[in-house]
């Protein structure tokens, strides 16, 4: 059966309706239906025929017009007002229904993405602040005790080419005479760079080239540039600089070329000056009765041109051991891992048993082997 909700509305034949209840009967009025209800007079001038009443006792007592046409198809008419109170909202059609989903699931998505928006935008700003917060630690450790300098100054093209213009002189230069102005600690190093350094012998004109290298690097708060180059002679030359209170660079002699107070063969045989000496450092396990394990841990310790090495100690529990712990124990966590630390040390004698290549580390100096 197919039913269809007309508009328009005729005039029953009142012959062909049992009687109503007085309050029930229609009026009509411009051709409209009018009823009187309990909820007073009620019309249907706001007809819509999508909307259909099931009351009962109006079911009951509206007439209903229907035909067939044909044998399968029968027309019923139903009539009813838009404004009835009485109407309830299971007996609106599915279509409405379909539409209250589809707003609430609309709102639901609306809710959830300014949510999402939300809290991206939290964790956003969290991590500008956790990234703010860490170059500004960063910018903090680059602060120096001895300058102002900046790690950016440090890396510019400026510095670069400083770097490179002492650079070649320094390679070029025939005389203690000619490095002297830019020398680190020139007053102090005069004399010893006159008595025990020989000039390079490259000829004056020569530059850099592209193989050319600079790194900067922040060690016990001081900047440190290192350059290194290939030189015409086909040895390689490693350079390093450092800048003084005036933000000028200077080369630093001593570590450039591991100048140490005794020579690496008179330490070996137990004698010299071991107050100064720059060596790189790499734990081991040697051990004697003058250094025994449970007193002492043990290192080896290199010449700078690596062709030479010692042995050092230093006692458990000691500043010593805490720096040079440190040291290892720090590469290790960062993922860096040496199989030498260059270190400025401090050594003495302090066994009269101990092997002649045996030493007590009494000092260290620095964690570099620049010049203090």
């Amino acid at each position: 059966m197919i039913e269809f909700y007309l508009p328009m509305i005729q005039k029953p034949d009142s012959s062909k309706i049992p009687p109503l209840p007085i309050s029930n009967v229609p009026e009509f009025s411009d051709g409209l239906p009018s009823f009187k209800t309990e909820h007073g007079s009620r019309n249907l001038k706001n007809f819509n025929p999508f909307y259909v009443r099931t009351d009962e006792t109006l079911g009951k007592q509206l007439p209903t017009h229907s035909h067939s046409e044909g044998d399968d198809v029968e027309l019923e008419v139903k009539f009813a007002s838009f404004d009835d109170p009485t109407i309830h909202p299971e007996e609106l059609p599915k279509e409405s229904f379909a539409w209250i989903i589809y707003l609430g699931i609309a709102v639901v998505l609306a809710v959830g993405l300014a949510l999402f928006y939300m809290n991206s935008k939290v964790k956003h700003n969290a991590a500008k602040d956790r990234l703010f917060s860490a170059q500004q630690k960063q910018t903090e450790s680059y602060t120096t005790e001895s300058s102002a300098l900046s790690h950016s100054f440090a890396l510019s093209s400026v510095a670069r080419q400083q770097a490179a213009h002492l650079y070649e002189k320094f390679v070029t230069a025939k005389s203690a005479y000619e490095i002297k102005d830019f020398v680190w600690n020139a007053p102090g190093n005069s004399a010893l760079i006159e008595k025990i350094w020989t000039p390079l012998g490259i000829e004056p004109g020569w530059v850099l080239g592209k193989d050319a290298t600079y790194l900067v690097d922040l060690v016990d708060s001081y900047y440190l540039a290192d350059m290194t180059s290939i030189l015409p002679n086909g040895k390689e030359l490693w350079i390093c600089f450092r800048w003084d209170e005036d933000r000028e660079m200077k080369l630093d002699w001593k570590a450039t070329f591991g100048y140490c107070s005794a020579d690496f063969t008179e330490l070996s045989k137990g004698k010299g000056d071991a107050s100064e000496i720059r060596t790189h450092i790499v734990p081991i396990s040697f051990y004697t009765f003058s250094y025994p394990e449970d007193q002492y841990r043990s290192f080896k310790l290199l010449s700078p041109d690596a062709k030479h090495e010692l042995y050092g100690y230093v006692p458990i529990g000691s500043e010593a051991e805490k720096m040079l712990i440190e040291i290892f124990i720090s590469n290790k966590i960062t993922g860096e891992e040496y199989s030498r630390f260059p270190v400025l040390l401090g050594l003495e004698k302090s066994s009269p048993d101990s092997l002649p290549n045996q030493w007590l580390i009494k000092k260290i100096h620095g964690k570099s082997w620049i010049e203090r």
